[in-house]
């Protein structure tokens, strides 16, 4: 009877986070497609240039506001989200689990990177959006605007790597520590986007529900390959 009781349990609380994972999922999907629709609109784009403006010096539009040091600082942070640092971090994330031996955890790392950059390179394709002017700029860029690459690869990987790296310590505060660090640095790198002039308030709001939706879904995913057994269980 008691481990009937503890069965029941497990699966109810298992049931319960796919159905917010599931919840999750259609809400990143929902806000999405409603700033894609009001950027295509350009509903946005008044109040998108009032806040990067707001973050210059009055008459002088090239001149961010705050010292030298804090500007330096957002390129060190905006560098976080850069393809080359991310690679870095994911191949040491990646070989780490290879040490582990868990190997298909490994290869869903690998694959959820992979898809989340082909899905950017998708999305800002369709959707073409200029860059803010260049006056604006603080750092060089020459990519399209609509998603923002880094906000959205930065949740995408960051917080993969951390909910994969969450199934690895058995405490909740350590979990939670691991994913609030990786949800920190994904809204830190948006930020400093938003502030060096390279993209618009609404790129980075869209790239982080873009990102937070693909981290849902491989994590959703690797959650029913462990349950059926074909990705190693945390050890």
């Amino acid at each position: 009877m008691r481990l009937w009781t503890s069965l029941k349990t497990a699966l109810q609380r298992s049931d319960l986070v796919l159905l917010l994972s599931l919840l999750g999922i259609t809400t990143c999907v929902w806000v999405f497609v409603l700033v894609a629709r009001l950027v295509t609109g350009h509903s946005t784009q008044h109040v998108d240039q009032q806040i990067l403006l707001a973050m210059r010096q009055a008459g002088n539009p090239a001149k961010a506001v705050g010292p030298e040091w804090f500007q330096g600082g957002m390129r060190d942070i905006t560098a976080l989200g850069s393809p080359v640092v991310l690679v870095m971090v994911v191949l040491a994330a990646a070989s780490w689990l290879w040490v582990r031996q868990q190997k298909h955890a490994f290869v869903l790392l690998l694959a959820s990177t992979l898809g989340a950059r082909l899905l950017n390179a998708f999305l800002k394709g369709l959707f073409a959006r200029p860059r803010p002017d260049l006056e604006l700029h603080l750092t060089p860029v020459s990519s399209l605007s609509f998603p923002s690459g880094h906000a959205m690869d930065s949740a995408a990987i960051y917080l993969t790597i951390a909910a994969l790296l969450a199934q690895a310590v058995q405490s909740r505060a350590q979990r939670l520590y691991l994913l609030g660090l990786a949800a920190s640095l994904s809204f830190m790198i948006g930020m400093s986007r938003v502030y060096l002039g390279v993209h618009y308030p609404s790129d980075v709001l869209a790239g982080w529900c873009a990102g937070l939706f693909w981290a849902l879904l491989c994590w959703t995913v690797a959650r029913h390959l462990q349950r059926k057994g074909a990705v190693e269980p945390a050890k």
